[in-house]
């Protein structure tokens, strides 16, 4: 339950230096209180018997903060199959988190409140959603040009300029 080597990144992800990260109980006190139970408890459980395993999670910054987690976790194995060691990663997955807690907003009320056509409600509903110009372009498959002139008329439809 101690760590062998943490990764310098960890730093510039919560703002912790390696150093502090000696042991299990390190990274579980940086777990959220409202999740620390649950996941400590799956994490230990896969861990244990020997399974891969991810977890997401909310872990505290340095300055008092929380990010979302994704803890992605290998499991290594002796030459007798027993557990030997962890191999984990952890990716920053707050932007994801924040997309899915969003409400949704839906093309067909789009369509109805604002006399939108089918692509501008469905840019407007991808825009609701958090996603940049860019990325809604890559998820309709439509030039990032296109996706700016809907938003245009959007505005327009809809009197707002943001």
């Amino acid at each position: 339950m101690r760590f062998v080597y943490i990764g310098a990144q960890i730093e510039r992800l919560l703002g912790w230096p390696t150093s502090s990260w000696s042991s299990a109980d390190d990274w579980a006190s940086r777990i959220h209180p409202e999740d620390r139970d649950a996941v400590v408890s799956f994490c230990i459980a896969q861990s244990k018997a020997g399974i891969d395993y991810e977890a997401d999670y909310r872990a505290l910054t340095k300055n008092g903060g929380y990010v979302w987690i994704r803890d992605v976790v290998h499991v290594l194995r002796n030459d007798s199959g027993e557990v030997d060691a962890l191999v984990g990663f952890m990716f920053d997955i707050t932007e994801r988190k924040k997309r899915e807690v969003a409400p949704k907003v839906t093309s067909s009320v789009l369509r109805a409140t604002f006399d939108l056509s089918t692509a501008e409600s469905r840019v407007a509903a991808l825009l609701a959603e958090g996603f940049s110009q860019k990325e809604i372009a890559q998820k309709l498959n439509v030039k990032h040009d296109t996706v700016r002139k809907q938003l245009q008329t959007i505005y327009k439809k809809t009197s707002t300029n943001k």
